[in-house]
């Protein structure tokens, strides 16, 4: 589902899903064969007058054609994304220092690095920042300032959600390989409302090589991405964000604030090859 969001925004590829499917059709008609043709094959799109070169949902030459037409274009696009989602999965890191320490090597990090990860456990943010990737993939807000070009506070999950439901990609939707894996009963009404100004833990393993941070990218530098954690995010009353920084979330001082800018500094993800 997200490797096929931007290929329709209007703020990223600004294309559709037919011109995906010629696109697939002109130049990896072979590729596309060898991976799905025993289960879908590409539809004529030779037959312009048939599948038009551009259009999605919404656009006048898509909602002309037939049902069946735009499911067999519509299925090409959802198999250009499952591809695009396992090439992603081959993406992998070396290991980091923090990897090398973890694993033994007392000599991997820094002094001042050895005081930050103490740290990192003592103020608490490892109770979201923890496993494989030092995330917990759950929604938390610490109160970012938007990063909306209108200045208008993000709503986080609670308006993602609801478009998450909506799409047709969803896991449980009709392209899913695997609608039984869906658990979406869990979003009632009063969950999502419990969401508003949340965010997904973002990950720390690579952190370093991924700037600029904060929603938006408004933050260009992560010892101020500390100074925010340890000062719980914006205030209550700063119209840039919403909902509250949740009361366990603790604050902490200066010193620690640069410890924790320089221990993210060192969390690089050099790709293997």
């Amino acid at each position: 589902m997200q490797a096929v969001g931007p290929m329709e925004n209007s703020l990223e590829f600004a294309s559709s899903r037919l011109r995906v499917a010629h696109r697939i059709a002109d130049a990896y008609a072979a590729d596309y064969a060898a991976v799905f043709g025993a289960k879908y094959t590409l539809p004529a799109l030779s037959d312009t007058a048939r599948f038009p070169l551009a259009g999605k949902p919404g656009d006048a030459a898509y909602d002309a054609m037939s049902a069946a037409d735009k499911d067999a274009v519509t299925r090409v696009f959802v198999n250009a994304g499952k591809a695009i989602a396992a090439f992603e999965r081959t993406l992998t890191a070396e290991p980091s220092r923090l990897d090398q320490y973890v694993a033994g090597d007392f000599t991997a990090l820094a002094e001042s690095e050895k005081e930050a990860l103490k740290a990192f456990f003592v103020v608490g943010c490892a109770q979201c920042h923890w496993g494989p990737m030092l995330s917990d993939n759950a929604f938390h807000d610490i109160r970012f300032p938007t990063g909306r070009l209108d200045g208008v506070a993000d709503e986080g999950a609670s308006a993602g959600i609801p478009k998450l439901l909506a799409s047709e990609f969803r896991a449980g939707g009709s392209y899913s390989d695997a609608p039984g894996s869906a658990n979406y009963a869990r979003f009632t009404p009063d969950a999502i409302a419990s969401l508003r100004g949340k965010f997904k833990t973002p990950v720390l393993r690579g952190v370093a090589d991924t700037g600029p941070w904060g929603h938006g990218g408004t933050i260009d530098d992560l010892h101020l991405v500390a100074k925010h954690y340890g000062e719980r995010g914006l205030k209550d009353d700063d119209p840039r964000a919403v909902g509250p920084v949740e009361p366990w979330i603790a604050p902490f001082d200066d010193h620690t604030q640069h410890l924790f800018g320089g221990l993210l500094q060192s969390m690089h993800a050099t790709p293997r090859p």
